[in-house]
This record gives C-alpha cells, structure tokens and sequence, in this order.
C-alpha cells in the first residue's frame, strides 16, 4: 500500500511538472502569435496627377477604427482589416513586428503587396511599400507617414507613384490581334511520310 502512495505521489508531480511546462509554453507563444480583426473607417482626400501611364498621388486619409478584436501587435501576427465605406478595399495578410520595426504582406482586391514600416517617434510610423491594385491596374511603390491621433483614429499623408496597367495591356492586346499572334489560330500537324 506505501508503494502504491508513492507511485501514486510521484505520478501526481510529474503530471502537475508536464501541466506547468505546458502553461509555460504556452504563455510563450501567447507573446509571439497574435492574431486579430478590426472594422475600420476610411476618409480619403487625394490630389492626383495623371499622365497617361505614370499616376503621382499625394494626400491625406484618415481612418477611424470602429470595433477591433483580437491582438495583432504581436510580433508574428494575421490580421483582417475590414474597410465599413469601402468592402473592396478590405483585406488580410501576414505581420512581422520588431523592435522599430515591422513589415506586412497584405492581399484585398486593392492592394496586394509587400511593406515595410520604421517607427520614427512615439505616434509616427514611416510605411513603404510596393503594391498591386486589381481594382484600378496599377503597380505601385508608395511612402507614407502615419500619424496616431488618438486611441482609435490615424492621419495618413501618402505619396505614391504608380503605373497604370491598362493602357499597356490594350496596346499589348490591339498589337497581338493586328500581327495574328494569341489568335488561336490552329497548326497543320505535319503528314506522315
């Protein structure tokens, strides 16, 4: 019977040893893997100019987050930022956040791309970024500064440069409709001898 007490105290240490490990992993991988959502207001107030196939755009927008869940300061995070006045422009990806830095892979339907981030001051990140917009055909590399007000709104003045797509696909397109090439037209297979 004193052996059995003791098996039985030494199993129920182990296993209150294996349960602390266990609590201690995870509390570590709470403070690196975050995830979270946020619903999000966007004002946008740009002046651009258009020169055909270069677009220079420069401005401001502010964005006022409405409800936020989850945590996705962490330093590996994903996030979904949906956008309330504009769905299209909503989007998801991958957050990598350092000590005065950080970088992000975002998809939405107006920008795919890749940024990264320098935390200049105490309310004041440098973006820069190369993205595709699917909406408007453009590649673009940008720069931004974004500024925090307040707990839940940030002014953003950009400054982007990009390249518009669409008139280099419709010329593209009208010069391999002139020459045939891309017109499906078939191959004779060659006669055998």
């Amino acid at each position: 019977m004193l052996a059995k007490k003791k098996y039985l105290a030494r199993w129920s240490s182990g296993k209150q040893d294996e349960y602390k490990r266990w609590e201690e992993q995870q509390d570590a991988n709470n403070n690196v893997f975050g995830a979270g959502a946020s619903s999000v207001i966007d004002v946008d107030y740009p002046a651009s100019n258009n020169n055909f196939i270069f677009i220079t755009k420069t401005g401001k927008k502010t964005s006022s987050t409405t409800n936020s869940w989850g945590d996705s300061s962490r330093p590996v995070s994903v996030y979904a930022r949906g956008v309330q006045n504009n769905w299209l422009a909503s989007s998801a990806g991958l957050a990598f956040d350092g000590d005065g830095w950080g970088s992000k892979i975002n998809l939405s339907l107006a920008d795919i791309g890749v940024s990264g981030s320098s935390y200049v001051g105490e309310n004041t990140t440098q973006n820069f970024g190369v993205s595709v917009s699917l909406l408007e055909g453009t590649v673009s590399f940008y720069n931004n500064t974004v500024v925090d007000v307040s707990n839940n709104t940030t002014e953003t003045a950009y400054q982007t440069f990009s390249i518009d797509l669409k008139p280099i696909l419709f010329f593209w397109a009208g010069a391999s409709a002139v020459s045939g090439a891309g017109a499906g037209t078939p191959t004779p297979a060659p006669v055998a001898p």
